[in-house]
């Protein structure tokens, strides 16, 4: 996924970044630390463990993914549930891009818009 550096990073390599899809917190994973203004190719991971129903929830009204900063400063990501294991393992796609995370919690429909609340995304340059 390519990004723009929106804001310098900060402690713990927090910044901002835009995206194709809008605008999120992440964690830098690697040297040297960006500018603002910088463009990167990177992965992202969604770290954390997730509960469906309270930080992974259904989002009926979209139709098409995104990234946004919600008030209380988590990042929201938005894509289409792609598979659920048992396990809790899933995937979510955001275009060309899918990405794996962990949850618990009662089942939800797959192929469906959910939104992922996280505290930060973690960026890691493509080298």
């Amino acid at each position: 996924m390519e990004i723009t550096i929106v804001s310098p990073a900060g402690p713990g390599g927090l910044l901002t970044f835009s995206a194709a899809w809008g605008e999120g917190r992440g964690q830098w994973m690697g040297p040297p630390l960006p500018l603002p203004g910088e463009r990167f190719d990177v992965e992202m991971e969604v770290p954390g463990l997730f509960i469906r129903w309270v930080n992974a929830v259904p989002a009926p009204g979209a139709t098409s993914p995104s990234i946004s900063i919600e008030g209380d400063g988590t990042t929201a990501v938005t894509g289409v549930l792609e598979e659920l294991e048992e396990d809790g393992t899933a995937w979510l796609r955001l275009g060309d891009l899918e990405l794996t995370f962990e949850c618990l919690g009662e089942p939800m429909g797959i192929g469906g818009f959910i939104t992922l609340r996280a505290d930060r995304l973690q960026l890691y340059p493509k080298l």
